[in-house]
């Protein structure tokens, strides 16, 4: 009887003894979750104070040109069919922490296509850093009809964390059979030019006129 007494006993005990164990661990497991991904912030002799607030920001830029040339980048481009262009993308941290896992996607529209890569991942990437990428693609007119124009659009994406945080593009214009011409504004130089040769043309019928009548003069005395 006694036995019985002593081994209800205990157990009861170890009973209690499990429960408020799971209740500890459990306390602490939740407590861990709840707050491992909050930022903790110390200041002086070690007191917690409330975390600065850290800018994170991204910027990018996308220009264009004819590749294989000295061409400076612009926004958009005539070429013709079959051309290479080369596209650079320059993508800076504007923010004020550094970053990881930064996202760079370049998006081809149908008329241009590549070999190469078109994602890339940015790490480690600094405030004020700049990071350039560059790109060729070939332009293709297939389904257009001859001596169809048509302008393309590239866009470039930066994604962090799942959301997109900047984008930017260049034009491609591009006619099947020749390549589009520009219209170049008259520049001081023609025009100069231009005047000069009126000029010129003045003072020759000038000296014409002159001549001709010193000519005429000199009969009239001979006579």
């Amino acid at each position: 009887m006694l036995n019985q007494m002593t081994n209800t006993t205990i157990q009861k005990y170890i009973n209690i003894f499990a429960a408020a164990l799971v209740s500890v661990v459990g306390f602490s497991f939740v407590t861990t979750t709840a707050f491992a991904d909050d930022p903790i912030c110390y200041g002086q002799y070690g007191v917690q104070i409330e975390c600065p607030v850290v800018t994170k920001s991204i910027s990018v830029e996308k220009l264009v040109r004819k590749s294989n040339t000295a061409d400076a980048f612009v926004e958009i481009v005539n070429v013709n069919d079959g051309a290479e262009v080369e596209f650079k993308i320059s993508v800076t941290n504007t923010g004020e922490a550094t970053l990881n896992e930064v996202k760079l996607i370049d998006i081809l529209p149908s008329n241009l296509v590549t070999t190469g890569a078109s994602e890339f991942i940015l790490n480690d990437f600094k405030p004020g850093q700049v990071r350039e990428f560059t790109l060729l693609a070939t332009t293709n007119t297939n389904g257009m009809a001859e001596g169809e124009s048509k302008c393309v659009v590239n866009v470039a994406n930066i994604v962090y964390q799942s959301e997109k945080k900047a984008s930017d593009t260049a034009q491609v214009c591009v006619k099947k059979g020749s390549v589009l011409a520009t219209k170049l504004p008259a520049t001081a130089s023609s025009t100069n030019t231009t005047v000069a040769l009126f000029i010129i043309a003045i003072l020759s019928g000038a000296v014409i006129f002159n001549s001709t009548h010193i000519v005429e003069k000199s009969r009239r005395n001979q006579r």
